[in-house]
């Protein structure tokens, strides 16, 4: 939920920038170091696709209640003295998209969403680098 400010997204760039070229280097000697990000295409905005159980039993989608405060009950996926399965649980969360639009306003998700413009921008310049 944080809004990023603009030198801090050009700072940002600059320093995925310096893991870029320490990581090519690292690849010119054939060290076999690896960004678990690499593997994948990113996605522009990420939550952490988990299940958060409250104090109260509560087991929640995400941890948008957190954020929001009580306004995000539409993420209620059940209790813990309902003795479910957690993988089911899992499985049966919102999409993504219903996650960010019940955690952040729309004014963050746009912000957060030019981090993860710059953020893609860095794994596709890497993923053509280490292929090269």
């Amino acid at each position: 939920g944080y809004m990023w400010k603009t030198a801090e997204l050009k700072v940002f760039a600059e320093e995925l920038m310096k893991v870029g070229e320490f990581l090519k280097e690292r690849w010119r000697v054939d060290d076999p170091i690896a960004l678990v990000n690499l593997e994948h295409r990113p996605m522009p905005m990420r939550l952490n696709g988990e299940i958060t159980v409250d104090y109260d039993g509560s087991i929640h989608a995400g941890n948008a209640f957190l954020v929001r405060g009580r306004t995000a009950d539409e993420l209620v996926l059940g209790w813990l003295d309902d003795h479910q399965n957690f993988d089911r649980l899992w499985m049966d969360a919102p999409e993504h998209d219903v996650l960010l639009d019940s955690t952040y306003s729309e004014k963050v998700t746009a912000n957060n969403l030019e981090v993860g413009k710059i953020f893609q921008s860095f794994i596709r310049y890497m993923q053509a680098a280490r292929t090269a």
